[in-house]
């Protein structure tokens, strides 16, 4: 399965973005992604991150002890991740490179993981290189959205017609074919989370992200990001809130969405 689009096209896509890329990303799945690594990684400590990003993930589990591989095709967002280990004195290698094309041995990584990236890579070409890198018995711990939870993630539920527009993204159906496709490779489990916490844009979930200092609350200088609802969800019966509408939505003070 190929996603649509060039690399050049990809790589120019995350340079519009990458300045600004971290501070609209939340981490609600840290707690999770940390649990997960240190369960599948207990000698080694030693991990891959393809599509790292800015670091977001990558550097935080550089802190936590390990040695982090963080590999993504965009020099700008790359060059983030390096200078904030650098600050930060852990230990992150940046690597340059594709996640179709891993420019590593083969065999030689026990522990590999991507989160909210994969929907842009050709799957195929992927988990080949996935096959070829992994040690035997090694794990690839992967965080994504389906196409089918569209309706009901912060961005199907804050942008009417999200779920119409936003087709990049996989189903569980398409891993399992994988399954089939790499008989070598073991689909282990597909699990589901759920958050309890509020969206990052109130004060408890932007001081949960760290970007309290961004978003969460309105004051000068930090990001206006807000939705106007047609009913005071304080005045309605609990029975009628499945019925308010969204009439505008901002983001950094710009209207993204009208009726």
């Amino acid at each position: 399965m190929t996603m649509p689009g060039t690399v050049l096209d990809r790589i120019s896509y995350f340079d519009d973005i990458a300045q600004d890329y971290e501070s609209v990303r939340g981490s609600e799945i840290w707690p999770s992604l940390l649990h997960t690594i240190r369960s599948v990684d207990s000698d080694t400590r030693r991990v891959l991150d393809v599509a790292t990003g800015t670091g977001l993930f990558s550097v935080r589990l550089a802190e936590e002890g390990f040695h982090v591989l963080g590999l993504d095709q965009n020099p700008q967002m790359l060059a983030q991740a390096i200078d904030k280990a650098r600050q930060q004195n852990c230990s992150f290698q940046g690597v340059l490179g594709l996640a179709e094309q891993l420019p590593l041995p083969d065999r030689s990584i026990s522990v590999m993981f991507s989160t909210n990236a994969i929907h842009h890579f050709d799957l195929q070409a992927h988990f080949t290189e996935v096959k070829r890198v992994l040690k035997p018995d090694g794990c690839y711990v992967v965080y994504t959205r389906f196409r089918q939870q569209n309706n009901r993630s912060i961005w199907g539920r804050l942008f009417p017609h999200f779920a119409e527009k936003e087709t990049r993204l996989y189903n569980p159906e398409d891993f399992q074919r994988l399954e089939a496709e790499f008989p070598e490779l073991t689909l282990e489990c597909l699990d589901e989370l759920s958050f309890e916490k509020p969206f990052s844009c109130t004060i408890n979930g932007a001081w949960t992200l760290r970007l309290d200092d961004v978003t969460g609350s309105i004051e000068v200088g930090k990001s206006a990001d807000m939705i106007v609802l047609n009913h005071n969800l304080f005045d309605i019966p609990l029975t009628d809130i499945h019925n308010t509408e969204v009439q505008q939505t901002a983001f950094k003070g710009n209207v993204v969405y009208e009726p």
